[in-house]
């Protein structure tokens, strides 16, 4: 008996430090050269990285890789770039992991940066701006679609991140600005990071 247990508790101890070294890389993809970088280092210290290049399946829907992910890592790293605040996925990932944080306190969030554009005031405004051009081209190609009564499914699930998106911004930009956020540009990701 003692034995057995023995081996359980050691099973149970395995499975929570691989959740625990676990992190999911969040990244727009114009700065996947960085998010591998970053995921080479971390597997060079034992730590299971969770990436949508290599582990993403073709046909998976994204939505749910990204619910997952966020939900079965110890911690979402998030590469925060223009690029990456203006996706509508990576702004998903971020709401995710924040609800996450809110409501279980072994989740961690950590904010890596690679351009500091966001620590601009004007910063969400400018950002606002595009995505309400998007917005607004969308309902465009919606309307047009309408008058010639077709399907506006693909557009309706597009406008619907982007509006998530433009109404979650402030927050986003709040909390990034409120936190430490790391910068990793260039060289500085072999400094900054330990």
């Amino acid at each position: 008996g003692e034995s057995f247990s023995g081996e359980t508790v050691q099973k149970k101890t395995v499975i929570t430090n691989t959740a625990a070294k676990s992190v999911f890389i969040s990244y727009n993809h114009h700065d996947i050269e960085t998010a591998n970088k970053l995921k080479e280092k971390l597997n060079a210290v034992n730590i299971h990285v969770v990436i949508d290049s290599e582990n993403m399946q073709a046909g998976e829907d994204i939505k749910e890789f990204i619910e997952k992910c966020v939900r079965e890592t110890g911690t979402t790293i998030s590469l925060i770039s223009k690029n990456s605040l203006l996706s509508a996925w990576v702004a998903m990932e971020s709401i995710n992991t924040f609800y996450h944080e809110k409501t279980d306190t072994t989740k961690k969030y950590i904010a890596c940066f690679i351009d500091d554009d966001f620590f601009k005031r004007d910063f969400t405004d400018n950002a606002l701006d595009h995505i309400d051009g998007e917005i607004k081209e969308i309902q465009g190609l919606i309307t047009t679609r309408m008058e010639k009564n077709r399907s506006i499914r693909d557009l309706q699930n597009e406008l619907t991140r982007l509006t998530e998106l433009r109404n979650n911004m402030d927050e986003i930009i709040r909390r990034l600005r409120e936190c430490l956020c790391i910068d990793i540009r260039g060289e500085k990701l072999e400094s900054n990071f330990n």
